[in-house]
């Protein structure tokens, strides 16, 4: 892999506080897809590694160990008496690593894998943040009034926003936008844009 690319990604990380092993991960599922479409794979069944100190790649093919005689596609098979010269203790149904492909998808292959990868971050990001606010429920929290809609209130928490329904709002108070407020936390859900954080200052407990 291009190394910038790897610092890029890795800095990606960073700024959303995410382990560097979501980027490796991401990119081996990246770069995976990538390949299986990319013509020049024929359909083959791709492993990908990737070193996470230096970035490198390296993409096998995976082949099936059968007999000889019942071999029908030689790109994801291979024959026990060829597979043993490379170990000999591979047997009928084994599965062996090899075929080492250079790397240089296709554009298509590229857009899939940066697709993937862009994919993965945000789901990593979403999982993050949910875990983060779940051990924050039943707590106080504290953050500035971002807009209000519909009479509900969106909190900006700092890393995320929250919501306090209008039925979660102390009768007759008037919040406004860039106001500083504290709220109790009652739930936080997964969804699928993301957690959803909601808050209360109706609520007995705050």
């Amino acid at each position: 892999m291009k190394n910038e690319l790897f610092l890029a990604l890795t800095q990606l990380a960073a700024e959303r506080n995410l382990p560097q092993s979501i980027v490796v991960s991401a990119v081996k599922e990246a770069l995976a897809s990538a390949y299986r479409k990319d013509p020049a794979a024929k359909g083959q069944d791709i492993l990908v590694e990737v070193d996470s100190e230096t970035g490198d790649v390296i993409v096998k093919t995976i082949l099936n160990v059968i007999e000889k005689d019942a071999i029908e596609d030689p790109l994801s098979e291979i024959s026990e008496e060829e597979a043993q010269t490379i170990n000999k203790d591979l047997r009928v149904g084994d599965f062996i690593e090899t075929g080492f492909m250079e790397y240089n998808p296709g554009r298509i292959a590229a857009q899939t894998a940066k697709q993937v990868i862009s994919f993965n971050v945000r789901e990593a990001e979403r999982e993050r943040q949910f875990n983060d606010f779940i051990d924050k429920k039943d707590t106080i929290l504290s953050g500035i009034v971002k807009r209000l809609e519909f009479g509900s209130v969106i909190v900006d928490l700092g890393r995320t926003e929250a919501i306090i329904q209008k039925n979660e709002l102390i009768p007759r108070e008037n919040i406004k936008a860039g106001d500083r407020v504290k709220a109790y936390c009652y739930d936080v859900r997964r969804e699928p844009r993301g957690q959803q954080i909601f808050l209360s200052r109706a609520n007995p407990k705050f």
